[in-house]
């Protein structure tokens, strides 16, 4: 494991640097698990659109909050 400020590394990153909206990115050590921020490419999964939106729906139900868009 890994201390929680260390995992939110990449997510401030992807916040703050100057990246393109909608960049992936990831931890660029041993097997994208650890390590400095990288801007990399996700798995093909993660464009499943069908996926996309039963998590949005998902998100919606268990939150109590309206995310129409």
């Amino acid at each position: 494991g890994q201390e929680a400020a260390t995992g939110a590394i990449p997510l401030l990153y992807a916040a703050t640097a100057d990246v393109d909206g909608g960049a992936y990115v990831e931890p660029g050590g041993l097997l994208n698990m650890r390590g400095s921020p990288i801007v990399g490419r996700s798995n093909d999964a993660s464009y499943d659109l069908d996926d996309a939106r039963r998590l949005w729906e998902h998100s919606a139900e268990a939150t109590g909050v309206d995310l129409s868009l």
